[in-house]
């Protein structure tokens, strides 16, 4: 009856389907009783395929030769769906093993409308952290009834694969960031802390090292908002999406430095070039699907852009055409007034001169007569020659 629990698995996905990670009860017992080295120089090779791609050998895993092995290529639910390793390995006692887990992806955000755009959705929601913040927590919470022991840093050559990934990374993202605007680019950050930690393992006390590296990409999302006319006002929002990888080794109590020292030399894993390639083609097949959904998103603000553009020239057009004929309109009303109000202070001037406006009919030439005794009008010319009486008027 197959029955043992080797490692606990946690993180996204379960991987209980594909690597049940058991062992016959009896052979652990007779394993214990003769006291057997978990770890031994004779190796092993084993190419984990992924069912994604037809079965295809992806990865290929070098540990004891001895040892149980169990591995799958997973696919999370939660993020970008890249590939991810996942095995374990370990010896026939089931005290001594290596195992690198499921990914956990975490997410977050000031402002909630990033979770509304397309492979944004917050599944896993969690306040930005390093790996030293997280780490110890991570441990006890995998291992029930674990202490921690201590936190070392990461080994040497861990911390030397932890610079070549992040100088990689930052050159990556500087040549990718320069087709973007600055609000618009990506940073990346990664970091990681060791836990070492004690615990009881069917009866024995074992230790165990779990390194927990935390893959920082503070990221740009495009989110809309309508403004107060109803149009699309665009803008650009950060959303951090913390990629939690953890593995771990244990041993025996009393023997995992030694063993930490000898994994590093025998485990080995080595990815296989025709898989990388078919899954980087089908990446950037996604890629450029989104690329192309960006652009297409792009042309059709642009084109808004532009239309609402021409609707407020035509709106100022319409302003200014009426600033001119209002301008016009009083400017003449104006003028009408100033001219009503010298004629007015002319008339004024008549009655105290005791005088009358005249315009004669005939020419339309106006004059200004005195008001005579027993004068009761004048009389001017025609153009022929002939008399027509003058006509008072106002001026």
């Amino acid at each position: 009856m197959r029955n043992f629990q080797i490692l606990t698995m946690i993180g996204v996905c379960s991987i209980a389907a594909c690597a049940q990670g058991t062992a016959d009860a009896d052979g652990i017992r007779r394993a214990l009783a003769s006291g057997s080295t978990p770890v031994k120089g004779a190796t092993k090779t084993i190419a984990v395929v992924d069912s994604f791609f037809a079965n295809m050998p992806a990865i290929k895993v070098t540990v004891p030769a001895g040892w149980s092995f169990d591995g799958a290529i997973l696919r999370s639910s939660c993020g970008s769906g890249e590939p991810v390793l996942v095995y374990r390995a370990y010896s026939a006692d089931g005290l001594t093993g290596i195992q690198s887990l499921p990914q956990a992806d975490w997410y977050a955000a000031a402002d909630e409308r990033v979770f509304q755009q397309a492979k944004t959705n917050p599944c896993n929601l969690h306040a930005p952290a390093r790996a030293a913040d997280v780490a110890p927590k991570i441990a006890t919470d995998l291992r029930g009834g674990a202490q921690v022991e201590a936190t070392p840093p990461p080994s040497a050559k861990e911390a030397a694969e932890l610079r070549r990934d992040r100088d990689q990374a930052q050159a990556f993202w500087q040549r990718a960031n320069q087709q973007f605007p600055p609000n618009f680019r990506t940073m990346q950050d990664l970091d990681e802390q060791r836990v070492r930690i004690r615990y009881g393992f069917e009866g024995h006390p074992v230790e165990e090292m779990l390194t927990v590296r935390v893959n920082r990409l503070d990221l740009p999302v495009s989110v809309y908002s309508a403004g107060r006319t109803g149009m699309i006002q665009p803008g650009v929002a950060r959303m951090v999406h913390m990629i939690v990888h953890i593995s771990s080794v244990r041993a025996p109590a009393g023997k995992l430095d030694a063993t930490l020292g000898a994994l590093e030399q025998i485990v080995n894993v080595q990815v296989i070039p025709e898989w990388q390639e078919t899954v980087s083609a089908s990446l950037r097949q996604e890629h450029e699907k989104v690329m192309a959904l960006i652009q297409k998103n792009s042309a059709a603000m642009r084109a808004q852009a532009t239309q609402f553009a021409a609707q407020m020239q035509s709106q100022n057009d319409q302003f200014h055409a009426w600033q001119a004929e209002q301008g016009a309109r009083n400017r003449a009303q104006f003028a009408e007034h100033m001219r009503q109000k010298d004629a007015n202070a002319q008339n004024f001037l008549d009655y105290v001169k005791d005088q009358t406006y005249y315009v004669n009919p005939a020419t339309g030439v106006t004059m200004t007569l005195p008001n005579l005794p027993g004068v009761n009008g004048y009389a001017g010319m025609t153009p022929s020659g002939n008399w027509v009486e003058l006509v008072p008027i106002s001026h």
